[in-house]
């Protein structure tokens, strides 16, 4: 979640609206969802790269999950 309020405001707006519903959705609130997830097939083959402008390609990754 935290990934995607960071770097996709668009989804994290719309999945932020249908949280507020998920105990007792309404058609249009699964019409919405379906939206989501389409616009989500849509924009699988986009990534986010990152990448330094001194040419190293070195990726660290550190996760501290207590």
């Amino acid at each position: 979640m935290y990934l995607m309020v960071a770097t996709r405001l668009d989804l994290a707006a719309a999945v932020g609206l249908l949280s507020q519903f998920y105990a007792d959705p309404c058609p249009t609130h699964w019409q919405a969802l379906k939206r989501v997830l389409r616009y989500l097939q849509a924009i699988s083959a986009h990534g986010l790269q990152l990448s330094r402008e001194d040419g190293y390609e070195v990726v660290c990754g550190y996760s501290d999950a207590d």
